[in-house]
């Protein structure tokens, strides 16, 4: 799958070089029968087997959860104790509410941490609505798929990130018509600026 046009726009080359690899990450951590349901790619299919055959191969084959129980029992040993939260006034009522999918704040942070263990990657953002709503901050934990493109850049002593490309669910928005909502963040004079692109897949 590629972009018509600007794919270097959309798409860091670490993201594009290690998708292959959080796939098969993603595949072992959901089991066998998402391993299963790969085929060759996973089982190799030995020579002069029918297609039956190598179906009840398939069916006999063991694949032992061991990724996803060490993710569990990581994350368990983890939060063993509950994390010890600081918030402001106006966001302690939203503690038990943290997320647009109405997940704690504890919640949440255990799924980023989740994140971390799996793949290594994994974006918190905290999103602070301008200041003519009376919308309150949410946080929005996004996986390693989901950040597309990024750049670094040091400030002062310290390294930040000063654009971020997220990409949202084709689901709710592409309408049938390929094409992909992205969120550019960008770091303007200390304040973090969005800015939507819909770019169209071809392939």
């Amino acid at each position: 799958m590629s972009t018509e046009n600007r794919s270097g726009f959309f798409f860091h080359s670490t993201y594009t070089n290690r998708t292959a690899a959080w796939r098969k990450i993603r595949n072992c951590i959901a089991g066998d029968e998402k391993i299963k349901e790969a085929g060759v790619e996973y089982l190799p299919r030995p020579t002069g087997l029918s297609d039956d055959e190598y179906a009840n191969y398939k069916l006999r084959a063991v694949f032992y959860p061991v990724a996803d129980a060490t993710v569990r029992g990581l994350v368990g040993a983890s939060f063993n104790v509950d994390p010890i939260t600081v918030l402001p006034d106006n966001l302690k009522k939203r503690k038990e509410n943290m997320t647009p999918d109405g997940l704690s704040i504890n919640m949440a942070i255990k799924q980023f941490v989740s994140e971390l263990l799996s793949i290594g990657r994994a974006g918190l953002l905290v999103d602070l609505p301008s200041e003519a709503t009376t919308e309150p901050p949410y946080m929005v934990v996004f996986k390693a798929e989901d950040i597309t493109n990024w750049e670094r850049k040091y400030i002062g002593d310290k390294q930040i990130y000063t654009r971020v490309v997220i990409r949202e669910s084709t689901d709710a928005n592409s309408g049938g018509n390929d094409e992909v909502r992205f969120l550019e963040l960008s770091l303007v004079d200390g304040v973090y600026t969005v800015q939507e692109h819909f770019a169209k897949f071809t392939g």
